[in-house]
């Protein structure tokens, strides 16, 4: 049995006519140049596409131009590519594109290449390629010298690769739009972070546009699915071909929506010659598009060359990414790179950003944890179903991160570890409080608790549950105790308290109403659960009410059923007790209502 075969991306890079075009056609036979203003000019314009299976991999190979015109089309390819193929003419050496290429490979994490020196069979002009880690290649389109042993360079290259990331969160970055009679939309892009199967219900981003997956495709074959790292054409049903554009996204319903501000990492290449201005308005290329957006820096007013900075971008209409996710800032060349770390920011200054103890993110790999413990320090609560499902980090690499930063986890949220121990000794220390100043109350009431905290129905169950959990705490239906405590009345209330329980006692089922107790004593004896309260105006001991229904058990057990005057004749009571309180014997499950007569519950 054949294993299946491997998606890569291969991407071109470098100065224009060094023969990017030409190489591809001499690897592939097709010619990724399909503009005819391309083929009167003799240059790559727009992005181009070709397809080169080598052994087990299916590699989608994306062409880009080089003329400094349209480095913004070369940023939407080089966006994708697991390799790039850098093309340097062996006749010309390194020029303006192939140092800007360079800076914007650096830029989006592009660590993998091969430099193919082109046009061998004309004179040569020395030149050192920048990557000395990078494999080199003299070739020539033209007379087909070193295309075999190029293709070989490839397939070792990308064999050795680890695969694209499979993270469950399929998006297929818009490259191309057109429409076909009788088919409908098809657009076309590079799948990353997941697979996509025909039928699946599908969301284009940023404008929430709702669609399915009608067939998929893969360099001009129908297949059932697609996964990381495969070109990919779509046809979407019910969507209108005005109703997309290169630069949106398509992916799943459940991941996200838009937003119009962004927090990121930025910096500048130490190779560049230009600055960055806090507030202004600049060009941002972000996955396949291209948006304005205005730069606010959080902690100083210029970047230069060399330096690396937190910063939010603030873009003029929505825009839909993932933390993780690369980017370039161009003007009339490319100004500097950025990661994004939050792809949901507030808009506003430093306190409003979940991401200033990354400050140092440029340094080293963006870690899930260190995102996770930055956000639940600033936020306190985040809901899991929303805990950087907009990321490029899988469900089981958050877990993890969760786990490393010594989060609290609940099912619907997490929160950060140290406030929750804070929480817990502040909630300990408001029970002692009411215990210590109040002994007569039951304990703390849930709901003053809820308001204290400021914390939803969800937070404050998880606070109740681990507090609860060791045992030294109760939950008694309202309110949160102690569980050695029991009320106890002192001075005064004592002595009215003692007063009524006596009042109470002399005629146990003739007793007063309870506007005719001390509110204060009543509420006492409630609380210590040495009454019970029925009906709209009546109370009795406890141990009365037990007596109570000790008797109407027995006596329903010898008679079958009774009437409501037969049981009042038993209590020896009058009917303005009798009447709630056999009520409330029904709701308890000690007796059932049949018309005019009472049974027992069960019998």
């Amino acid at each position: 049995m054949t294993s299946p075969a491997r998606n890569f991306i291969l991407g071109t890079a470098g100065h224009v006519d060094h023969g990017k075009s030409a190489l591809v056609k001499a690897l592939t036979g097709t010619d990724p140049d399909r503009l005819p203003e391309e083929k009167e000019r003799g240059i790559t314009i727009d992005l181009g596409f070709a397809n080169l299976t080598l052994g087990d991999l299916n590699i989608g190979i994306v062409d880009v131009p080089g003329h400094e015109d349209f480095v913004r089309n070369a940023a939407s390819g080089i966006a994708f590519m697991n390799t790039v193929l850098f093309v340097v003419a062996s006749n010309e050496g390194w020029m303006p594109q192939s140092e800007e290429h360079l800076q914007i490979l650096d830029y989006l994490d592009v660590q993998r290449g091969i430099f193919a020196v082109t046009k061998c069979d004309l004179p040569a002009v020395a030149f050192a390629p920048p990557r000395a880690d990078w494999p080199v290649v003299r070739v020539s389109a033209q007379t087909g010298e070193g295309i075999e042993q190029l293709k070989q360079t490839i397939l070792s290259t990308l064999a050795a690769s680890p695969p694209p990331a499979d993270i469950g969160k399929p998006r297929l970055h818009v490259d191309r739009v057109f429409t076909l009679k009788g088919i409908g939309t098809i657009v076309t892009g590079t799948l990353t972070g997941g697979w996509l199967k025909h039928g699946d219900k599908l969301v284009i981003q940023p404008g929430g546009v709702a669609t399915r997956a009608r067939s998929l495709h893969n360099h001009g074959r129908e297949v059932e699915t697609l996964g990381p790292g495969a070109r990919c054409a779509i046809n979407l049903a019910d969507v209108a071909v005005e109703s997309v554009r290169r630069g949106d996204v398509v992916t799943l319903p459940d991941l996200g929506g838009p937003c119009d501000t962004v927090d990121v990492a930025l910096r500048i290449s130490p190779r560049a010659k230009t600055k960055l201005k806090h507030n202004e308005v600049i060009n941002v290329s972000l996955g396949s598009g291209h948006w304005r957006a205005r730069l606010a820096f959080f902690d100083k007013r210029e970047l230069g060359p060399g330096e690396h900075a937190l910063g939010q971008l603030r873009f003029e209409e929505p825009v839909y990414c993932f933390v993780g996710d690369r980017l370039i800032i161009r003007e009339a060349t490319t100004l500097a790179g950025g990661i994004v770390l939050d792809a949901d920011a507030r808009r506003g200054g430093s306190k409003e950003s979940r991401i200033l103890p990354l400050e140092n993110m440029w340094t080293g790999e963006i870690r899930g944890a260190d995102i996770v413990r930055a956000w639940l320090q600033h936020d306190n609560v985040v809901p899991r179903d929303r805990l950087l499902v907009k990321s490029r980090f899988g469900a089981a690499t958050v877990e993890a991160a969760l786990r490393e930063a010594d989060a609290k986890t609940a099912t619907a949220f997490a929160a950060d570890g140290e406030l929750w121990k804070q929480t817990l000794a502040r909630v300990t220390e408001l029970v002692d409080a009411i215990h210590r100043e109040h002994p007569e109350k039951p304990g703390l009431p849930l709901s003053e608790l809820q308001t204290t905290l400021g914390a939803g129905s969800e937070v404050l169950a998880e606070v109740l549950n681990d507090l609860c959990a060791g045992g030294q705490f109760v939950r008694d239906e309202t309110i949160l105790r102690r569980s050695a405590h029991k009320p106890k009345a002192v001075g005064q209330l004592n002595a009215t308290a003692e007063a009524l329980l006596k009042r109470l006692a002399a005629d146990p089922f003739n007793t007063p109403r309870r506007k005719e107790c001390d509110p204060q004593a009543l509420r006492y004896l409630r609380d210590a659960k040495l009454v019970v309260e029925f009906g709209t105006d009546e109370v009795l001991l406890k141990e009365s009410y037990d007596e109570a229904c000790r008797r109407v058990r027995e006596f329903l057990k010898q008679r079958g059923q009774a009437t409501m005057s037969e049981l009042r004749e038993l209590l020896k009571t009058n009917r303005r007790v009798a009447v709630p309180l056999l009520e409330k014997m029904d709701k308890d499950g000690v007796t059932v209502r049949a018309g005019d007569v009472r049974n027992l519950r069960g019998h």
